[in-house]
């Protein structure tokens, strides 16, 4: 079993640093846009939490997966247009 000590999982955070960074770029952006879905901000966003759940199942971080896997599913209803991210205030 990896430990969370390991070069692996150093690793690993530092690449879910990186990929939140730009989560949350492409996710702020979404949301200004309202309505006006951009599906390349969208696709964005999912690769990135995609690849932080890859990781956090290889880790066993089961809580980290599913809410990665709630995310992408929220992602995938305003990609449809099922759903609309509200502007905030």
């Amino acid at each position: 079993m990896i430990s969370l000590d390991d070069e692996l999982a150093t690793d690993y955070l530092a690449e879910c640093r990186e990929h939140l960074i730009a989560i949350e770029a492409s996710l702020l952006a979404i949301e200004k846009g309202g309505a006006e879905v951009d599906e390349a901000r969208i696709n964005r966003a999912f690769r990135g939490i995609h690849s932080i759940k890859g990781g956090a199942s290889f880790f066993n971080l089961v809580k980290i997966g599913e809410l990665g896997h709630h995310c992408e599913d929220v992602l995938t209803l305003i990609r449809s247009g099922e759903m609309f991210p509200l502007l905030s205030e």
